[in-house]
């Protein structure tokens, strides 16, 4: 147990300001990956000397400096555990260590003044506070009606502390007759104010996990057994509770045999969903992925096999919306994996730990630079002491992972075609496009050579090849796979003239684009007979007709040739709305206008004070015109001294 010197002799924690620097690691490449050129990296080894060795479920936590500061259970000057900071290229500076500790410590938080806090697990345990130099001071301690085991604390918006225990409060002696008690949920202010806010009763659950702080501004967590208790021989499976900063406790679910078994905590997505593993469950027993939302709807996305991971830790968000974990054993070499996994529930392994690299890795932490670090709480250095290694600190490199591949396409020549590719990275990602494996460059009819989705306009037959693209990250590079382009000669209209219905005196444009092997030839009809010259020349054709009266309605086509043969449009239907007639005449001193037109069409009264074709304003808008003429009165013409109107079809 970790005590303030001042309040206690008999436990002690001693800063060190140490005349070096450890930077004992050698870097390398890990092998065995299950995603080829996904690596990691090691950058610092525990000796079990000053520095200590990682044999705690400890994570790393991002300081304000861009460094990393974690603890240690062994090692440092007491042998009794040590508070480090390592930087992202391994230098590690061991600042203080342990004494007399009575369990593991937790990771650390980093509070909004710039100093962390954790807590020392075992018998009771309690909260302490150290700054970026090693000074440590004890905040609060736990007796056992708070709490005992008291699991990481997580910073709230109102700048306290919130956390769980695994034991204390409550006890059940029906339910749980071995355990004092069945966890607590806490919080504790920086000056050491401890409030137990929720006792698990069973009923509300037993044995919780950490915490997740929401969007929403409650907590979010789940216990590892209560629920309902007709399950599992009365212990429950779980549950997923939603709680306030006052400590109202809701029940969201209780948790059965077929979904979640010891879950290991939440993380919320940017969906607003929750995400979570389980450390057992799943076919093989191995653990899950599940997605929950805040109304308690669960899905389970995935599960694993062994091959891909077994007992996962909890999730961490990364920058581009996916999340990353890690689970304790399995891989290819059975000491455990790094995997994604995507909102849709993509299950990807990402690398294998080897042992030299490290084994049985915590969580991960998200770094300034978008990469993720860790720890592992065994591998790396032995010794007779600790055959299994005494722990690593990693980085992730990870080459981008390309989740769409480009698609084959087949289409007619003059056509504009896109190939597009999907990719995710934890740093920026930049693009080439190849052709038959010959970068291409921008121009002519390539645009997009460097971006995710490169386009070819106007396609010939020398576009048909084989595309694929570069994705390049500051760790690597992938290539995509083939996607073939095949150029169809075949003629095939593209673009249909289209039916048009204008009024009298309009003028009407026809158009049709056609693709296929050139040159191309269009000859224009109406009612089947030909009309104008033959056209010769680019894939596109128009017909033009000024001033159209109501006897050139009826259909028009276009028969295209092209060397391979010819093709006739579908009929565009040109109807010729004669225009209204417009009459008027003053009764008691009222304009009073009567508009005759073709019923069931639309058109548009307008006046003016002068004949300007700038200065006409609508007035009277009839839709469908149901009968005709149709007469109406514009009240707002009494008394002009002069006012000119016009009717006309509008569409």
């Amino acid at each position: 147990m970790i005590f303030s010197g001042k309040a206690f002799h008999a436990y002690r924690f001693h800063a060190m300001k140490l005349p070096f620097k450890f930077a004992m690691a050698v870097l390398f490449m890990a092998s065995g990956s299950l995603v080829d050129a996904q690596t990691l990296l090691q950058i610092y080894s525990f000796t079990n000397g000053f520095d200590g060795s990682v044999l705690s479920p400890s994570g790393l936590t991002l300081g304000n400096d861009g460094n990393f500061y974690g603890t240690t259970v062994k090692g440092g000057a007491s042998g009794d555990g040590s508070v480090f900071q390592v930087t992202t290229n391994g230098t590690l500076n061991t600042l203080g260590y342990f004494v007399n500790n009575s369990g593991p410590p937790s990771a650390l938080t980093l509070g909004n003044d710039g100093n962390f806090y954790g807590t020392i697990g075992g018998r009771y345990g309690n909260v302490f506070q150290v700054t970026p130099n090693g000074t440590v001071t004890t905040l609060a301690s736990f007796f056992g009606t708070n709490g005992v085991n008291p699991t990481a604390v997580l910073l709230g918006r109102d700048g306290n502390f919130y956390g769980t225990t695994s034991g204390g409060g409550i006890t059940n002696n029906s339910v749980f007759p071995a355990e004092g008690g069945m966890g607590t949920l806490f919080q504790v202010t920086t000056s050491g104010t401890l409030t137990m806010l929720v006792s698990f009763n069973v009923t509300n659950g037993a044995f919780p996990s950490g915490l997740t702080h929401a969007n929403d501004g409650s907590f979010y967590g789940t216990t590892a057994y209560g629920g309902n208790t007709n399950l599992n021989g009365g212990f429950g499976f779980g549950t997923l509770f939603q709680v306030t900063t006052n400590g109202t406790l809701t029940t969201l679910v209780s948790f059965n045999a077929t979904n979640v078994v010891a879950p290991n905590g939440l993380a919320q997505g940017n969906d607003g969903n929750f995400y979570g593993t389980t450390q057992y469950g799943g076919g093989d027993n191995y653990g899950t992925v599940f997605r929950l939302t805040s109304n308690g709807t669960l899905t389970t996305l995935g599960t694993f096999l062994s091959t891909n991971g077994v007992y996962p830790n909890g999730l961490t968000l990364g920058n581009d919306g996916n999340f990353y974990g890690t689970t304790s054993e399995g891989g290819v070499h059975g000491y455990g994996t790094v995997f994604q996994l995507t909102t849709s529930g993509t299950l990807t392994t990402l690398a294998s730990f080897n042992f030299t690299n490290g084994a049985s890795p915590n969580s991960l932490t998200l770094g300034n630079d978008g990469n993720f670090y860790g720890t592992t709480s065994r591998g790396g250095i032995s010794n007779s002491t600790y055959t299994g290694g005494m722990g690593t600190v990693f980085r992730i490199l990870v080459v981008p992972i390309i989740t769409i591949q480009p698609q084959s396409q087949t289409n007619y020549e003059g056509a504009t075609v896109t190939f597009s590719v999907s990719a995710t990275s934890f740093e920026p990602m930049s693009y080439q496009w190849m052709k038959n494996d010959a970068n291409l460059t921008n121009g002519g009819s390539i645009s997009g050579a460097t971006n995710a989705s490169m386009t070819i306009s106007r396609i010939a037959d020398s576009d048909a090849a084989s595309y694929s693209v570069i994705v390049t990250n500051a760790e690597g590079s992938v290539m995509s796979t083939s996607a073939s382009l095949t150029v169809n000669d075949s003629l095939f209209i593209a673009a249909q003239p289209l039916s048009q219905k204008v009024g009298a005196g309009s003028m009407v444009i026809f158009t049709a684009t056609a693709y296929g092997k050139p040159p191309f030839v269009f000859q224009w009809s109406f009612n089947r007979t030909p009309i104008g010259s033959p056209t010769t020349g680019t894939n596109f054709s128009s017909y033009t007709l000024n001033n159209v009266g109501t006897n050139q309605s009826g259909n028009y086509t276009v028969q295209v040739f092209n060397p391979l043969g010819s093709l006739t449009s579908s009929n565009a239907v040109l109807t010729v709305i004669p225009q209204p007639g417009l009459a008027m005449q003053i009764l008691a001193g009222y304009p009073v206008l009567d508009v005759q037109g073709t019923l069931g069409n639309n058109f548009l009264v307008q006046y003016s004070t002068n004949l300007a074709d700038t200065n006409w304003m609508n007035l009277l808008s009839l839709t469908n015109l149901s009968t005709s003429p149709y007469q109406f009165l514009d009240a707002a013409g009494v008394g002009q001294p002069a006012r000119f109107y016009r009717a006309f079809f509008t569409q």
